[in-house]
């Protein structure tokens, strides 16, 4: 997307993403416990698609801001991806904070969906960021990404390509489904293989 539109056009639509899938899982999952998870997992779907995509964006606009020399450019790369974990440690942090709140009938609803919710708020800033970004066209990353398309349109047109882009988009495709799916069911794998009695301390 970012050779075909052009950095900022492309920013645009994956944090868009970012935030309606985490509107949607915040506020859309009611129903039936199937109807509930069914919705956050279209949800976490869409928003996992969006910050997918935000990755390569954010870190080509860091490095094609200006004309800098080669070792700020990578060092602004790099800076868009440090605070990947700081993001990380956020949600948990938030988790600690909502779960002091008094407890009462339906307040892991109120806890899981602010939680949803306020994981909207950085990708909606930067979201608004980007739409006046492109609105100024100042960035030369944006105006050259955006020229770059009709290159990008011709090379789609040569097969031998698309063998390439399928060997490493595919390969990195299946290493998120394989890491995020393990990372999720780190709890029910260690429950098996240890048994649901085992403790950190015993183990070591």
């Amino acid at each position: 997307l970012g050779d075909f539109l052009g950095i900022g056009p492309a920013l645009i639509f994956t944090n868009t993403l970012v935030v309606v899938g985490g509107l949607v899982s915040a506020f859309l999952s009611w129903g039936s416990s199937q109807a509930v998870w069914l919705i956050i997992a279209f949800g976490r779907f869409v928003l996992g698609v969006g910050v997918g995509g935000n990755y390569p964006l954010s870190a080509a606009k860091a490095a094609g801001s200006d004309s800098a020399p080669p070792e700020k450019t990578v060092a602004k790369a790099a800076s868009a991806f440090f605070w990947q974990a700081p993001g990380a440690c956020a949600p948990y942090l938030v988790a600690l904070g909502l779960l002091q709140l008094p407890h009462r009938d339906g307040i892991t609803s109120v806890q899981f969906r602010t939680l949803f919710a306020l994981g909207t708020i950085p990708a909606l800033v930067v979201l608004i960021a980007s739409v006046r970004d492109v609105r100024t066209a100042s960035s030369p990353a944006f105006s050259s990404s955006a020229r770059d398309g009709d290159k990008f349109s011709q090379a789609l047109r040569d097969v031998k390509h698309w063998r390439k882009l399928i060997g490493t988009a595919g390969t990195w495709f299946l290493f998120d489904v394989a890491f995020y799916g393990t990372a999720i069911f780190t709890p029910n794998i260690l429950e098996n293989v240890f048994g649901a009695r085992q403790t950190l301390g015993g183990l070591a």
